[in-house]
């Protein structure tokens, strides 16, 4: 008696194999989705976990997107790293300030990304060190890693956008200003946090403002100074009676800007700070681009998904050509055969 092996029926390969694939694209993934990578220069990853921020209705408000905090080693050196990933680098602008310790003071970083012609901002104070990079932020604590290692992570980085950054922080006047104190603004929670001198009712966010403010200070004298942008000067026109009506402030409008100090203490030199900010027309593209390691995941990914579909492509033609010769020997005669023979004896 001779055994037999059953053959499996086609559809449940079918079934098994897509399932298999399907697991095997879900693994990927989820694998790619990690914001830290393994190891970072000299520095091997010794943890990592998801990061949320203390303030999650902020988070929202400024469009992050994934948070994830990793601690790094090498010999004796540690360090704390916390990257958020955000939709835009206007997002990540408004985190970047929010995340500012007291006194921050521009890093070595920053200076080092200068020489290199590097579009990268980046403050410390004490052992606290900022990154900002289109809609990346990275906050460094204990040692500080090299710059290479910066370097490096940035071109590892997921989903990196690159985008033209907001221009309000650049209206702010340098002089006088108390370092580590801009803040944006991009809706009621960050208005209501840094700016509760205005109502959300009267900034408007439904008409598409933002905000910028940063405090100034000299000779004792201290005041905060907030810069309203609108996307017309005809609505900022409209809109500054109703700034008018909060107190007694110091404001002025020019072009789709105003600018405004709430009820200040000594007005000269809230004029003097006022007098300083000037509009500047300017057309802003917000081109969405990726990193050479997004483009060489998403290459991944699109090879897993390719052969998924010739896999199934195989399947589903096996099955039709199966059922084609099934058929034709149903409906021809017993001697009818497919297959030559050639009876040698």
């Amino acid at each position: 008696m001779i055994a037999t092996a059953t053959p499996r029926p086609p559809l449940l390969r079918l079934r098994r194999t897509a399932s298999l694939g399907a697991l095997t694209l879900l693994f990927c993934v989820s694998a790619w989705a990690a914001l830290w990578t393994d190891r970072l220069g000299d520095f091997e990853r010794q943890s990592a976990a998801s990061y949320a921020l203390q303030n999650p209705r902020l988070g929202q408000e400024y469009g992050v997107e994934a948070a994830e905090r990793a601690e790094y080693k090498a010999g004796n050196r540690t360090f704390i790293a916390t990257a958020y990933q955000t939709a835009d680098s206007t997002g990540a602008t408004a985190l970047y300030q929010s995340l500012q310790p007291p006194g921050a003071r521009p890093s070595e970083f920053e200076a080092k990304a200068l020489e290199e012609a590097f579009a990268l901002s980046s403050v410390e104070a004490g052992s606290t060190t900022v990154v900002q990079y289109q809609n990346y932020v990275i906050v460094f604590e204990k040692d500080r890693p090299t710059w290479q290692v910066v370097k490096d992570y940035l071109g590892y980085a997921p989903n990196l956008g690159i985008s033209t950054p907001p221009p309000l922080p650049g209206y702010l006047p340098r002089e006088f200003i108390v370092p580590g104190s801009e803040r944006y603004i991009l809706g009621p929670e960050s208005l209501g946090l840094y700016l509760p001198e205005v109502p959300a009712g009267v900034a408007a966010f439904s008409l598409g403002a933002e905000g910028q403010i940063a405090e100034y200070e000299a000779d004792g004298n201290r005041l905060k100074l907030a810069i309203l942008s609108y996307p017309t000067p005809q609505m900022a026109r409209k809109k500054l009676e109703e700034y008018q009506s909060l107190g007694n402030p110091v404001l002025k409008r020019d072009g789709t800007l105003i600018v405004f100090v709430a009820s200040p203490s000594n007005r000269d030199f809230a004029e003097k700070v006022v007098s300083r900010v000037r509009y500047r027309a300017a057309v802003t593209v917000n081109e969405k681009l990726t990193s050479p390691a997004e483009e060489f995941r998403r290459l991944i990914i699109n090879i897993v998904i390719l052969v998924l579909v010739l896999i199934t492509l195989a399947a589903v033609a096996g099955i039709a050509f199966g059922g084609l010769r099934f058929l034709r020997r149903k409906n021809s005669s017993a001697d009818a055969d497919d297959f030559l023979r050639l009876r040698i004896d």
